[in-house]
């Protein structure tokens, strides 16, 4: 591979890369060894290293970390930036190592507001996750909205209906 990458640079120079990316054909037809099926591969994992190196830096806007971020990009592909801008708290519900916290800032940052559907439905589902994972197989309503009224920072006047909009 070294000698291979040794060839395509002392050809091209620096306009390897995106001959590499965007002309595949000319990279088979310039370099000996290199058919034009594997110049398209090359080309293919090097769009998709790309996509997935801007996906990235995208995450970074809304602090997610870069290993998160990729485990993120090899999940959702490029649905992560619809699923970031309208409802990032899809994420934690299929991410066990993303907490409601972390979602609840990418949303903030995202500009959904803290009375938003999408949140208050989502911090009464992680209310009951934590619940759940404390052993509880049952837990009052009243216990519910005091959790999930902590944990979204609202009234609980706020998430009662949600509450029994989830009920239903």
């Amino acid at each position: 591979k070294t000698a291979l990458a040794t060839k395509i640079i002392a050809e091209f120079g620096e306009k390897s890369l995106e001959i590499m990316q965007e002309s595949p054909e000319i990279l088979s037809e310039k370099i000996k060894g290199i058919t034009l099926k594997r110049a398209q591969e090359i080309s293919v994992v090097l769009q998709q290293n790309k996509k997935r190196t801007e996906a990235v830096i995208f995450m970074q806007e809304y602090d997610i970390s870069s290993f998160l971020a990729v485990k993120l990009y090899e999940k959702y592909s490029d649905k992560i930036y619809e699923i970031i801008k309208t409802n990032p708290y899809e994420i934690a519900y299929e991410q066990s190592s993303v907490s409601f916290k972390i979602s609840d800032q990418i949303a903030l940052k995202a500009g959904i507001s803290k009375d938003s559907e999408f949140r208050i439905y989502a911090g009464i589902i992680f209310a009951l996750k934590a619940a759940l994972n404390e052993g509880h197989s049952y837990l009052p309503t009243e216990r519910l909205k005091n959790d999930a009224s902590k944990l979204l920072e609202l009234n609980v006047d706020d998430i009662e209906h949600y509450i029994k909009e989830l009920i239903f």
